[in-house]
């Protein structure tokens, strides 16, 4: 969904995934945030962001990647870079998609 620009029904299976008490995973946030870097809109990535660490997960080579490309499209290099080394710092490597 998220790679069509459909952060709408990201947004809805969101809400439908909480009445059903379903509690996502890193791959869940990593969708939503996908959408919303997708969309521009960094600030909802960063917020989905700071939620799944609120929860006690731990964000994957893959949920860092998407913040990553997101902030690199935007031009807000500053913010890549400091995710770049924060993932270093957690023992995660980069990847091909992360240095892109």
């Amino acid at each position: 969904f998220h790679r069509n620009g459909s952060v709408d029904m990201v947004e809805e299976l969101w809400i439908e995934m909480a009445k059903l008490n379903l509690t996502p995973n890193v791959s869940s946030y990593g969708i939503l945030m996908a959408a919303y870097c997708t969309g521009g809109a960094m600030e909802k990535a960063q917020n989905v962001w700071e939620d799944l660490r609120e929860k006690g997960l731990r964000p994957d080579v893959g949920a860092y990647n998407t913040l990553i490309g997101g902030y690199c499209r935007m031009g807000e290099i500053e913010k890549a870079e400091e995710l770049c080394r924060q993932m270093g710092l957690e023992g995660l490597n980069g990847t091909v998609v992360t240095y892109q």
